[in-house]
């Protein structure tokens, strides 16, 4: 649900202000998760005979999950025009203030298998399973105090102002932007058992920009750019939250740092007529502190806290998370067009990026190069390659249609392979094959105010494939990811 209100007004001949007030709740539920385990062996018997052990239960778990997100917002901006000297001058101000708070709450069961033979309890199916305690968990209330049931907010306040000079060709802008960031949680955890109770992150931005519009002709601009910008983590990566998966675990990182990003941007257009259009492009970024999803191995650095005697806190085990790279860099080039034939309509969309970090990763070695029998060694060796999640590759194509009031929508987006988890030895990310994904949208308006809509996201249920690439593709994960469909209405005072 977010709904939203807005207003437009003009204060005399050279002022005007805008103003949007925005308010948004989502809700997920997980009940019930349940992960249930069995196991065998190969037992080595006198003379070397080999037996395998029946199949045996091992314990259960079963988890309930719940969240709650709320996101109110509230932008205004003023804008000031004057002519001077034959050019436009324009000046806008304004700023924005956004309160956004999490409820996350996290709850499991330990079921025991009962022992009914003298090796265990066979596994058969769950419906024959028997548990100890009365068939019932080991902690009837279940364990609540733990990183996962917290309650997050995250608020921002930021301003910006900036002017404009407009002559009959050529435009040129700049301005800057202030943002001051401000993010906490409070978990269900004991401060004297485990660490994680509470945290606190504060920063501010500065963040200028410039830019350049030359029109060539009345069908044709350049357009010319240099902004500096940030990318602040989900407000539950930065939270100590921490969920088993039948593999891995994924852990949250409190001490993830906000990236920062140089963008530079050359632009063409041509409008030839009506809504028809052709761009092309090529952009630049160089990225500090970018953050990656990083699998760690149980010996890795998980925070960087005092723990087991050591100077940091250990993985433990083979953990998924968000943590801050080195220095990158991306280029590439764009092009858009869109036709129309009539009611029909066609766009398309292409972009091309080359991306690049240099990471130190760790690696296995002979500790004698030329002697197979010396002993194997871990070194640090640098790596280069694309960065987590960026794609090479992104292309789309979509059929548009409007008639009276009707207009409708069908896209196709293919996402080329890229990353999908960075790890700390050399040659060993794990790779998201390329997929495309179909979408579909109908909107109808219902006099001058009203407009009712239904989308469909995913139409055709793509998979995701994850692949480790060591010689061979080993599969790793397949996840299928189901359709989504909304339905919506939007109704303007205008």
């Amino acid at each position: 649900m977010a709904p939203s209100l807005r207003g437009e007004h003009q204060v005399g001949p050279a002022f005007s202000f805008r103003w949007i007030g925005s308010w948004a709740v989502a809700k997920g539920a997980y009940p019930d998760w349940s992960e249930l385990s069995v196991g065998t062996a190969r037992l080595e018997g006198p003379g070397g005979a080999i037996t395998q052990t029946p199949l045996l239960l091992d314990g259960m778990e079963r988890s309930w999950l719940s969240n709650r997100e709320r996101d109110w917002s509230v932008y205004g901006d003023w804008d000031y025009h004057q002519m001077v000297s034959g050019h436009r001058l324009s000046i806008s101000f304004g700023g924005l203030y956004r309160d956004k708070r999490r409820d996350n709450f996290y709850n499991s069961y330990d079921f025991q298998p009962a022992v009914t033979t003298n090796q265990g309890q066979p596994f058969t199916d769950i419906d024959h399973a028997e548990w100890t305690n009365g068939d019932g968990p080991l902690n009837p209330l279940g364990s609540v105090a733990n990183p996962n049931t917290y309650v997050a907010h995250e608020y921002i306040g930021a301003g910006y102002v900036s002017a404009s000079w407009k002559g009959r060709r050529a435009e040129y802008m700049a301005g800057v932007r202030f943002e001051d960031t401000r993010q906490g949680f409070v978990s269900s955890v004991d401060p004297t058992v485990t660490y994680g109770k509470e945290g606190r992150i504060h920063y501010h931005d500065y963040l200028p920009s410039v830019s350049l519009k030359y029109r060539v002709d009345p069908k044709q601009l350049l357009r010319a750019s240099w902004y500096r910008s940030i990318s602040r983590p989900a407000l539950y990566d930065v939270t100590f939250y921490s969920i088993e998966y039948e593999d891995y675990r994924e852990a949250g990182n409190p001490f993830l740092r906000r990236s920062h990003a140089d963008n530079f941007d050359l632009r063409y257009e041509w409008y030839p007529g009506g809504l028809d259009l052709l761009q092309g492009g090529v952009f630049c970024k160089y990225i500090t502190d970018p953050y990656e999803r990083t699998l760690l191995n149980a010996n890795d650095e998980l925070y960087p806290l005092p723990s087991q005697g050591l100077s940091y806190t250990p993985a433990g085990e083979l953990t998924a998370q968000m943590r801050n790279a080195g220095p990158a860099s991306a280029y590439g080039a764009e092009v858009a067009l869109a036709h129309y034939f009539g009611r029909l309509g066609v766009q398309a969309n292409y972009t091309y990026t080359y991306s690049r970090i240099i990471q130190t990763a760790k690696f296995k070695t002979r500790q004698d190069a030329n002697d197979p029998s010396s002993d194997i060694i871990t070194v640090s060796r640098s790596e280069s390659r694309p960065l987590q999640g960026q794609s090479p590759h992104l292309a789309s194509l979509s059929l548009l249609y409007q008639q009276s009031g009707w207009s409708g929508r069908v896209s196709a987006t293919y996402t080329g392979r890229r990353i999908y988890s960075v790890s700390g030895w050399y040659g060993l990310e794990y790779w998201q094959r390329g997929h495309t994904v179909l979408d579909a949208s109908v909107e109808k308006s219902i006099g001058h105010r009203v407009k009712v809509f239904a989308k469909v996201g995913n139409l055709f249920s793509t998979n995701t494939t994850v692949d480790l690439l060591q010689g061979q593709r080993i599969t790793v994960m397949r996840q299928v990811d189901r359709a989504v469909y909304y339905l919506g209405a939007q109704w303007s005072m205008k």
